[in-house]
């Protein structure tokens, strides 16, 4: 398949897991948390199945390389956001990720235009951006168990949300640094 053609498999996965936010979102406002809890997961598998096939099937484009992360942003700082407002998390949190989630999705972003073919595009998480989001995910997969009262450890939350709080800030900088030697060397 042509490098450059948007419609595909892995891109129109991408797409369905960012249409699961806006049903996830209404299920977390109306306190509806298996449903939400069911769609959170399956938009978790989503994420591994596109990335799966979008290598097997070589059908990785410059869309989908940019689409891939910000429908996880999108889907994890929404979820975040609404256990923020509904006061299950400091609402620090949710800006040191915030903060990280944007400037990742400008720097990708920048770097992933520079670049002529999507198939030479070297973004990568990094280890501490992948160590961040998997604690997210974790924060909210036992918020969420929280919420359907299946197990109830707050102090087990209070050191996820400080893991969290700690991983992210150190995976910020981590891409800030890495974000300007790539633009200093490109000398944008």
């Amino acid at each position: 398949m042509k490098e450059n053609t948007i419609i595909n498999i892995p891109n129109t996965i991408t797409t369905l897991r960012m249409l699961l936010v806006i049903p996830t979102v209404y299920f977390l406002i109306n306190d509806l948390y298996i449903a939400a809890t069911a769609l959170f997961i399956i938009a978790a598998i989503s994420d591994v199945i596109d990335g799966f096939l979008a290598k097997k099937l070589n059908q990785i484009t410059k869309f989908g390389t940019i689409l891939d992360p910000i429908a996880d942003k999108i889907l994890i700082n929404y979820t975040i956001f609404i256990f923020t407002i509904k006061n299950d998390i400091p609402q620090f949190l949710f800006f040191i990720i915030f903060t990280k989630d944007i400037i990742l999705i400008i720097g990708s972003t920048a770097e992933i235009f520079s670049q002529k073919n999507a198939q030479n595009t070297k973004i990568k998480a990094s280890i501490f951006g992948k160590i961040s989001t998997f604690f997210q995910v974790l924060l909210i997969l036992f918020i969420l168990i929280y919420q359907l009262k299946i197990y109830i450890n707050n102090t087990l939350i209070y050191i996820l949300v400080w893991t969290v709080a700690v991983s992210s800030i150190i995976a910020l900088l981590a891409y800030t640094e890495n974000f300007r030697k790539i633009f200093k060397g490109a000398n944008i």
